[in-house]
């Protein structure tokens, strides 16, 4: 985080997307996989077009880069398996079932969903939580002064902002839905974004507050299937905007920004801010 914002910390205009809350995770999951860091224009190519894809009517529409991906991770997963190391990609690389490795399409399919759900999220999350701070009034003051409980700004922006709005899940039996039957075997879309105000829950769920308190929400999704990368996203939020206020503390908006394209997705796809003197 220090690293990023040495570099923009000279500049009269920068961008919170382009220059922190996009690079920061994508460095962060590079390193957990075991990749290198150096063509990180050529990553962001790919999650946008990964995330653009799963909205996408045209199946075909993003396949060159989706198999320009591909074909990169197989490469690191090859080196991999002519050494040993701790990293995550090593040990995709080197898992086996009866005593055969896995094949090319299982090795190279766990990659790009640990890689793309590990960093567009919680650059939603970072920018999300930024954004609101400082066009909500006197809320980026309240915590510059540290009136504001980061962890419960944290779990609010989740709730009122979720970066992934809702997710396809397919039934494995008859649902009964308040007298209607979901076939087993049938596609549905949980709607996190509307779960999350969902007024028998929340008091005043269209009002974002960061001193709400206690209540669970569910975009990290529950049980069995909650994402195992939350506390992790959670950290690197809190790190971030820990430093950003102490470096920038009367930072303010140029303008809102851009939302991010893909319907299923909440956040900014640019976010230009500057710091007062």
């Amino acid at each position: 985080v220090e690293m990023l914002l040495d570099k923009v910390a000279k500049k009269e205009v920068w961008d919170v997307h382009d220059d922190l809350s996009f690079p920061l995770p994508v460095i962060i999951i590079c390193e957990i996989l075991g990749i290198p860091i150096d063509d990180i224009d050529k990553f962001k190519k790919w999650a946008d077009a990964s995330v653009a894809n799963m909205c996408s009517e045209d199946p075909l529409e993003y396949a060159d880069q989706l198999n320009e991906m591909r074909e990169y991770l197989l490469k690191q997963i090859y080196k991999k398996r002519r050494k040993s190391d701790s990293d995550l990609l090593s040990l995709i690389a080197h898992a086996k079932q009866d005593d055969k490795y896995l094949s090319d399409d299982e090795s190279v399919g766990l990659a790009p969903q640990i890689f793309v759900a590990g960093n567009e999220t919680t650059t939603s999350l970072i920018s999300n939580l930024i954004w609101r701070l400082l066009t909500i009034d006197n809320l980026w003051r309240e915590f510059t002064e540290d009136k504001i409980d980061l962890d419960d700004a944290i779990n609010e922006s989740l709730r009122f902002d979720p970066p992934l709005l809702g997710l396809y899940k397919t039934t494995s039996r008859d649902v009964n839905l308040g007298g209607i039957i979901i076939p087993a075997n049938t596609k549905v879309m949980m709607h996190y974004g509307a779960a999350n105000r969902d007024p028998e829950v929340f008091q005043n769920p269209n009002e974002f507050n960061v001193h709400r308190k206690g209540k669970k929400i569910l975009t990290f999704s529950v049980g069995i299937h909650v994402c195992i990368g939350r506390e992790l996203a959670k950290l690197e939020t809190r790190v971030t905007l820990i430093a950003l206020r102490k470096r920038f503390p009367k930072l303010t908006l140029v303008n809102e920004g851009e939302r991010v394209g893909p319907f299923m997705f909440w956040g900014r796809a640019k976010l230009p801010v500057k710091h007062l003197l």
